[in-house]
């Protein structure tokens, strides 16, 4: 997967729409850093992303591990989604074997 450099935050995969657009933004992270605390959200539980076109709140519908090859998590949807992906385990020491993906379902925005 390549996206926008995570070395500073989120990266953002340059196949995919931005946040609040109607198909499946994909964004990236490092477990050490930006998403270090992911794995304690649980279903339910909502995202805030916030861009220059205003800020879009997403609520999570699906928690899943996956192969770190594993590209049949970026598909196209009709409907705004957002993909969050990052390295799995949390605490691997090295190159993680691993995926961990959240998928949410836009449930608000705030246009600026």
């Amino acid at each position: 997967m390549r996206s926008r450099s995570t070395q500073k935050g989120v990266g953002h995969f340059r196949q995919s729409v931005l946040p609040g657009v109607a198909d499946n933004s994909v964004l990236a992270g490092h477990r050490d850093s930006v998403f270090r605390r992911l794995g304690e959200l649980e279903m339910g539980d909502v995202i805030i992303t916030e861009t220059n076109k205003g800020a879009f709140t997403y609520k999570i519908t699906k928690q899943q591990i996956v192969d770190k090859d594993d590209r049949t998590i970026i598909v196209p949807s009709k409907k705004p989604i957002l993909t969050v992906v990052t390295c799995y385990p949390f605490r691997y020491v090295g190159n993680a074997p691993k995926r961990y993906i959240l998928t949410a379902t836009l449930v608000a925005s705030t246009l600026n």
